[in-house]
C-alpha cells in the first residue's frame, strides 16, 4: 500500500468514472438501432412475400384465362380501337394466329356491318356495360359468325371511352341448331294442321 500522503498521478479510467448519462445514451441508442434494423429486415421480408404472392396470383389468373373456352379481351376505345390484350380462345374464335396478328387488326374489320359497331359503342357509352349482346361478326378469312358479348367500358374524365374489357362466345352453331329446331317445330305444326284438315 502507498503511504497516505502519496499523490496518484494519471489514475487509469474505470467504468465507474464514465458519466452515467453517456452510458445510458449509448445503451438506448444501441437498442433503438437494433430495433430499427430488425423492423427493416421484417419489412423487406414482408415485401418479398407480397411480391411472391402477387406473382403466384398473376400466374394462376393467367392460367385460368388461357384455359377457358370464351374469348377475353381488352381493347382501346373508338371505332378503330386496337386490341390491347387477349387470350388464346379469342384467337380461335376469329381465326387469328399468332396474337400479334390479332393485335394489329382493326376492330372494324371483324364486324359484318359498320352500323353494329356504332350501336355497340353507343350502348356502352350510355350504359357503361352490356350483357349477352348478339353481334354478327366475321373471322379473319371472312367466314360469318355470331357472337354473344358482355362488355364494360372504362371512361376518362371527359366521359370518353378509354378502353373496353369484354368476354365473347361464339354462338354460331347454337343459333343454327335453334333455327333448325324452329323449322322442325314449324313443319310439325303444319303437318298436324294438314292432317286435321284432311281428316275433316
Amino acid at each position: 500500500d502507498l503511504p497516505k500522503e502519496s499523490l496518484i498521478i494519471n489514475q487509469p479510467a474505470t467504468s465507474y468514472s464514465i458519466p452515467k448519462d453517456i452510458v445510458w445514451a449509448f445503451t438506448t441508442g444501441s437498442v433503438v438501432l437494433a430495433g430499427f434494423i430488425i423492423a427493416l429486415l421484417v419489412n423487406i421480408r414482408q415485401r418479398e412475400l407480397a411480391r411472391q404472392q402477387f406473382r403466384d396470383s398473376e400466374r394462376q389468373y393467367q392460367m385460368l384465362v388461357e384455359n377457358i373456352n370464351v374469348g377475353i379481351y381488352r381493347r382501346a376505345g373508338g371505332k378503330d380501337g386496337k386490341i390491347i390484350q387477349a387470350n388464346s380462345a379469342i384467337l380461335k374464335i376469329f381465326g387469328f394466329d399468332p396474337l400479334e396478328s390479332f393485335e394489329q387488326a382493326r376492330i372494324i374489320d371483324i364486324y359484318q356491318q359498320e352500323k353494329d359497331i356504332d350501336a355497340f359503342l353507343q350502348e356502352l357509352k350510355e350504359n357503361g356495360s352490356l350483357k349477352n349482346k348478339e353481334i354478327c361478326m366475321k373471322k379473319k378469312d371472312g367466314t360469318s359468325i355470331i357472337i354473344s358479348c358482355n362488355a364494360t367500358a372504362i371512361f376518362d374524365d371527359n366521359h370518353e371511352i378509354k378502353w373496353i374489357d369484354g368476354v365473347v362466345e361464339d354462338i354460331t352453331e347454337k343459333k343454327k341448331l335453334d333455327e333448325q329446331l324452329r323449322q322442325s317445330q314449324k313443319m310439325e305444326s303444319l303437318g298436324a294442321l294438314a292432317a286435321g284438315v284432311a281428316h275433316d
